[in-house]
């Protein structure tokens, strides 16, 4: 897993500096021309004279995308997938052999895609929203779509999948819903009355909805209960939150000061120098 990081580091600094492409009318069976400094390795092209690779003998391997820009990127088990998009909307899945950079499978998500916290993976399953359709789409290893959960809400904010994969959390009129995948069903997390709640984060293996909530009073990040909803307590400085397992990141405003929290849940929390 650590050497598949480090390449995907590698195409993240490269991408940075890439210009986008215009889409091709159809998916190409045959590697396009490129020039003497790359090679073609289907959706991907290998830059065989990056000062990267060659500084470290080839250990690590550069690429850049043949078209449009790398939006983000997960990992089924120990293979990478890139996700990249295009002008024209068009997004696709892309996974890789993380030692030879050899494409193994690649597909075209359908519809708008939303990304970022609406997708997640694992071994051999992608989970993604398709706006288009409201509805959450699951895909193969090889991203061939085999369900499709029709979402009868109307999503409102950010949409949070588990880390099993197994539910989808979304906001819908001053609710926070649970869709299971597996039935369709959708059940009620938590209301407020009178009150914005978007859900930001999941936390602690899933068992702690992080959520930004406003009332006619205040602004503030809310923390409830998976499980019943249960108010588990707020802040009014927090921007963003993340955790793995018992570890979580914060990051706050203490006034006008920036903080970077780091801690284990139930234990004292510290201060991280940025």
């Amino acid at each position: 897993m650590k050497r598949a990081l480090i390449g995907l580091l590698a195409v993240l600094l490269l991408l940075s500096g890439c210009n986008t492409q215009q889409p091709p009318e159809t998916i190409a069976t045959q590697p396009q021309q490129t020039t003497a400094s790359t090679t073609p390795t289907g959706p991907l092209l290998h830059v065989t004279e990056s000062a990267l690779e060659q500084s470290t003998e080839g250990a690590v391997r550069t690429f850049t995308p043949e078209m449009g820009w790398l939006v983000t990127y997960g990992f089924m088990g120990e293979y990478p997938v890139l996700v990249t998009c295009t002008d024209a909307g068009a997004c696709w899945f892309t996974r890789m052999d993380p030692v030879t950079g050899q494409v193994l499978a690649r597909g075209l998500a359908a519809g708008n895609a939303a990304l970022g916290n609406a997708m997640a993976m694992n071994e051999n399953r992608l989970v993604y929203l398709d706006m288009d359709q409201n509805a959450i789409c699951i895909l193969d290893e090889n991203f061939r779509e085999v369900n499709r959960v029709q979402v009868a809400d109307t999503m409102e904010g950010n949409v949070l999948v588990s880390e099993d994969l197994s539910t989808v959390y979304y906001a819908t009129q001053g609710q926070i819903r649970a869709l299971e995948l597996s039935t369709g069903i959708s059940r009620l997390v938590l209301q407020l009355s009178d009150t914005v709640i978007l859900p930001e984060s999941l936390l602690f293996s899933d068992t702690v909805l992080c959520c930004s909530v406003v009332d006619d009073y205040r602004s503030y990040t809310g923390f409830f209960s998976v499980e019943d909803g249960r108010n588990l307590g707020s802040d009014t400085g927090t921007l963003s939150m993340e955790s793995h397992g018992e570890t979580y990141l914060s990051r706050r405003l203490d006034g006008p000061v920036l903080e970077v929290l780091l801690g284990n849940r139930g234990e004292e929390i510290r201060s991280v120098d940025v």
